[in-house]
């Protein structure tokens, strides 16, 4: 049972570092993309904003959360 519960866990935390290695990752690519064509300020941070209030995005990190809840199950039995 401890077990389990150890690879439950694991799973969890996994599903919350991808979503975090997403955001960094998105984050640098917008800053980057934003300074190299010389508009980064204020409209930056709305151009993040607007991107992760995307429904790609959130469709990406809903497959993500069903595809940990998937292996929990897995790793469960």
């Amino acid at each position: 049972m401890r077990d389990k519960l150890i690879i439950f866990f694991m799973s969890v935390i996994s599903l919350f570092a991808s979503i975090f290695f997403i955001f960094i990752i998105d984050t640098i690519a917008i800053i980057a993309t934003h300074a190299y064509q010389g508009r980064l300020g204020s409209d930056t941070t709305a151009y993040i904003l607007r991107f992760f209030n995307n429904p790609t995005f959130l469709n990406m990190l809903i497959a993500i959360l069903i595809i940990s809840i998937f292996l929990a199950i897995i790793y469960r039995n």
